[in-house]
């Protein structure tokens, strides 16, 4: 009796442990496998992914567990309060642009456990209030705040994410004055700052040196009309002040960032530079001087070869003063065009002899030379002597031997109605001008027309007409969202055409078919969205195309068909999604090309030619996982390579050509498959990769081991063994078992 007992209980314990397991694996499959999704929202869970865009102004409750990225973009969501985010402790990617934020409650994020990228771009904050990043986890890597309407940072306010892991930081398109000592206070592994395209005018000394671990700053579209010399960023590689107001640059501007290999100063006022300003630089290789006030320049090489050096747009004057220049130019592969004398304008340096470049015999004491400088005084008579087409217009400032107009800031509200015929170059920068009418300009002789900071809105067909022999045209700095297609009619001679920092969101078909001559086009800081296949039409001979720091998502397979000749594309900062591999399979004489800050995950194999050709590849701060080996294998010419800030675990072998490169800040894992990187490296001595897994290697640098710590038949083995030995060890336990059973089954017939 008491035997039968023993067994029915033990039956009953056996049954209640089954219905415990079975019902728990149904909760669990209730609540994660079968989670229902918000509603108006769409759940795609084999990619974690949970959107939300249904014109709500509340955080939605109920979000999956297995939601990795949640997006909440393009809702009328206003604030943010405690406890909008539970539930979302596994979410890894947090987007809540395009809102109408204006506030965020102090510790607010304290429930996003996991969040590594917070996308706060397109709201309506209007400054960054301290404690608004309270209780922000460790995880947190990339932190967008850019158009927005911020202009103060309060003290103290990123101080929060001091143990954070964050490495990019955009705050472009805000309304910041100034930047103040302790702004950033709490970045210390900060790698990237974006502070393009706010009213900055002052930075103080200290400002940036609390961001020992920063790689990227960039500066452009401001106000700065100095750049102080106490900043020390010992890291920084890449430094961009283009389109300020910078006339000069002190000696020692750059001391304190000694790795600096690229730096972007176009578009601003600069009249000369420093024989030391670059001199201890020795990473420099990619300097952009262009769009300034230059008349010549000293040899800038100091024992470095340049990969890419931009000078057009200067006001380059071909005398005496520029045979230094011209001698060690000559060796190069660079050129400027002359704007003056005037026997030279128009002519490129090089096709000029030293003999060439003289200056003119001094006059005579009694007849006084007339200024080459804009500060001419305004000649008052309408027609200058010895030169009836030589006419000067009200309120501007003309220089009659180097055929300068000069009517820079003048309060001209449309294009002066009768402009001399031999001017060479028309300055109407920064008056208010909006509209270009049909045939604006007769100005036959003209080779340099600048039309920046006019609030430009529209251009109409032919209003550039009778400007037969323009090499150069300014455009940018407006607000053009217009130009009617034959705009750039009778522009056979045009070589530079920019038209950065405007509100461009399409490219009106066939609108640059008559710019035969086209060598660069600048369409940087625009609102494209998508590149057709008619948007580059007629552009044979284009060289250079910049369209960086636009809205891209999207390239037609034959976009750039047009265009057989490019040389350097520029595709940075923009939203694509996928690697445009078709639209550059024709681009067989390609070879650099920008796809940085984008938001592409894998570079496909390739067998197209043009990879042949290419020399610098910059994919930086995308979230690439993986790049094919069927896509390195071709770049058989790679000199510069840039795949920092993004989600790499492994690299195929590279090629051996590659001399400057970029691997920092990826999740590298140091496992047997990392062999052909430490191979690669270990040849170049470098210590660049730093490993993230596994648990027992993260944080060292991959150069400390050695290739037998990556033999994958090494691992095998070691597994296989193991493997052996747990099975030897589980069929001991099952003959210890079963010789138990047999005992207590001879017990029992006792």
């Amino acid at each position: 009796m008491q035997l039968k007992d023993l067994k029915n209980k033990k039956f009953t314990l056996q049954n209640m442990r089954l219905i415990l397991w079975a019902c728990t694996l149904s909760l669990w499959q209730t609540v994660v496998l079968g989670a229902p999704c918000p509603r108006d929202c769409s759940c795609n869970k084999p990619k974690k992914i949970v959107t939300c865009s249904s014109n709500s102004g509340e955080i939605p409750g109920g979000i999956p567990p297995y939601a990795q990225d949640v997006v909440l973009k393009g809702n009328r969501i206003r604030w943010l309060r405690i406890g909008d985010f539970t539930g979302f402790s596994d979410v890894v990617n947090l987007l809540l642009n395009g809102n109408e934020i204006t506030g965020i409650e102090p510790g607010t994020f304290g429930s996003l456990k996991r969040v590594k990228l917070l996308n706060l771009r397109t709201n309506n904050l209007t400054s960054l209030d301290s404690g608004m990043f309270d209780g922000m986890p460790k995880t947190l890597k990339t932190l967008y705040l850019h158009e927005n309407q911020i202009s103060t940072i309060e003290s103290g306010v990123f101080r929060p994410l001091a143990k954070a892991a964050v490495q990019i930081l955009t705050l472009k398109m805000n309304k910041l004055t100034e930047i103040r000592d302790g702004d950033f206070e709490g970045l210390q592994k900060l790698k990237n700052l974006i502070l393009d395209d706010n009213l900055i005018q002052s930075i103080s000394g200290n400002a940036f040196n609390t961001l020992r671990n920063i790689r990227k700053l960039s500066l452009e579209n401001n106000k700065l009309v100095s750049f102080p010399t106490e900043v020390k960023l010992p890291f920084l590689s890449t430094l961009s002040l283009a389109n300020n107001k910078l006339t000069s640059l002190a000696n020692d501007v750059f001391s304190g960032m000694g790795r600096l290999s690229h730096i972007n100063l176009s578009s601003n006022a600069l009249t000369s530079i420093s024989e030391s300003t670059f001199a201890n630089l020795p990473k420099l290789h990619t300097l952009d001087l262009s769009s300034n006030r230059l008349v010549s320049l000293h040899d800038l090489r100091n024992g470095r070869e340049f990969t890419n050096l931009l000078l057009g747009g200067n006001m380059w004057q071909c005398d005496c003063a520029i045979q230094v220049m011209r001698r060690w130019m000559e060796t190069t592969e660079y050129d400027v065009t002359c704007m003056s004398p005037t026997e030279h304008s128009g002519r490129s340096l090089k096709s000029l002899s030293i003999e060439d470049l003289h200056c003119p015999v001094p006059k005579s004491a009694t007849t006084p030379d007339l200024p080459i400088t804009t500060s001419l005084p305004m000649l008052t008579n309408p027609v200058i002597t010895g030169s009836s087409r030589f006419y000067c217009p009200a309120k501007c400032v003309c220089a009659m031997d180097v055929r300068h107009i000069n009517c820079n800031r003048r309060g001209y509200t449309a294009v002066p109605s009768r402009l001399p015929d031999t001017a060479a170059l028309v300055d109407l920068r920064d008056n208010k001008i909006r509209l270009l009418e049909s045939n604006s300009f007769v100005c036959p002789h003209v080779i340099s027309l600048h039309l920046q900071g006019n609030g430009l809105q529209r251009i109409r067909a032919g209003a550039f007409r009778h400007l037969a022999k323009l090499v150069y045209l300014y455009l940018n700095r407006n607000q053009i969202s217009e130009i009617e297609e034959g705009a750039f009619e009778g522009m056979e001679t045009l070589a530079y055409l920019f038209l950065d920092n405007n509100r461009i969101a399409a490219i009106p078909s066939g609108l640059f078919r008559p710019l035969a001559s086209i060598y660069s086009i600048y369409l940087r800081r625009n609102y494209l969205v998508a590149l057709r296949s008619d948007s580059m039409e007629g552009l044979k001979r284009l060289r250079w195309l910049y369209l960086s720091w636009n809205r891209l998502t999207h390239i037609d397979d034959d976009a750039f068909n047009s265009c057989p000749s490019l040389n350097r594309l520029y595709l940075g900062n923009n939203e694509l999604s996928v690697f445009p591999l078709q639209a550059l399979s024709g681009l067989t004489l390609l070879n650099h090309l920008d796809l940085s800050g984008n938001f592409i995950d894998a570079i496909p194999a390739s067998r197209y030619k043009w990879m042949t050709q290419i020399q610098s590849l910059d994919l930086a701060s995308n979230q690439i996982h993986a790049i094919e080996g069927g896509f390195l294998d071709k770049l058989i010419d790679l000199k510069s390579l840039n795949v920092s800030d993004n989600l790499l675990r492994h690299l195929p072998e590279l090629p051996t050509s590659i001399v400057d490169f970029n691997l920092a800040n990826n999740t590298w894992t140091c496992d047997c498959k990392i062999g052909p990187l430490w191979k690669w490296m270990n040849a170049r001595q470098s210590q660049a990769v730093t490993c993230s897994a596994p648990a027992n290697r993260v944080g060292q640098n991959l150069s400390t081991f050695s290739l037998s710590d990556f033999d994958c038949n090494t691992t095998s083995k070691i597994k296989q063994v193991t493997l052996e030995k747990h099975s030897k060890i589980q069929k001991k336990k099952q003959n210890h078992l079963k010789g138990k059973k047999k005992k207590l089954k001879k017990g029992r017939s006792h």
